[in-house]
């Protein structure tokens, strides 16, 4: 499990993930009207876009990657990303759970 860090309340992101022989793209946005934060995943020729990040699911379960992302409240509020500084203070942790963080 890696720790995604470097997030900012920058509105559109881009963060590279080196990953076995390539690297993952993660773009993440937020949408400061709606309130919550959206990522796309490019990797291996195959991209995925606007999924909603949320609390207590994988992300690209249905995607056929060979890695997944979850986000963590450390505040226990149980409420998804709202706030564009939600994880440069801390409030919320993104992770990349890779194949052996994913089975069992």
């Amino acid at each position: 499990m890696l720790k995604i860090n470097g997030i900012t309340n920058y509105p559109m992101q881009r963060h590279i993930i080196p990953f076995e022989k390539g690297r993952v793209i993660l773009r993440l946005r937020f949408y400061g009207h709606h309130e919550f934060w959206t990522m796309g995943v490019e990797y291996g020729g195959k991209n995925v876009y606007g999924i909603k990040l949320s609390l207590g699911v994988l992300h690209l379960k249905n995607n056929n990657y060979p890695f997944d992302f979850m986000i963590e409240d450390t505040s226990n509020t149980g409420i998804d990303p709202f706030m564009a500084e939600d994880f440069m203070i801390g409030r919320i942790n993104l992770y990349m759970l890779e194949a052996e963080d994913l089975i069992g």
